[in-house]
């Protein structure tokens, strides 16, 4: 019928070890099992380079079916996909300096730079009784 359904049929007939699969056969119907359908799934991820849920198959789970169902993953998935952008290392450092204000600890939050709980002073444990 289509390119896409080709492919998908070929994968089904490769993953269940059969010499062809029609457009309406049923993956689970023909021997196919969760195992199986999660290798069906890894294999159009990469054959079609788009994200899709295992669920999809068991929703979808004729050639013709799924093609939609791959189809609408295609439409949607490009028209959410954030842009992922790398950002350098140095501009993800914090510099010791800018925390630790008084040598101390985090001027700010209270919590010590170097991860050790500091003591309280004899004076501070007088105040708070």
């Amino acid at each position: 019928r289509n390119e896409v359904e080709e492919k998908l049929a070929a994968i089904c007939a490769d993953l269940l070890q059969l010499e062809q699969v029609g457009v309406f056969d049923n993956f689970f119907d023909l021997g196919g099992h969760s195992l199986l359908a999660t290798q069906f799934i890894s294999r159009v991820r990469e054959t079609f380079e788009v994200e899709i849920p295992l669920r999809a198959l068991f929703e979808s789970p004729t050639v013709a079916d799924f093609a939609i169902a791959l189809d609408i993953a295609k439409a949607t998935t490009s028209a959410q996909t954030p842009t992922i952008e790398r950002i350098p290392r140095s501009s993800r450092r914090v510099k010791r300096t800018a925390i630790s204000q008084d040598g101390e600890g985090s001027s700010n939050s209270g919590l010590p730079v170097n991860g050790r709980s500091r003591q309280p002073k004899p004076q501070e444990q007088k105040g708070n009784s």
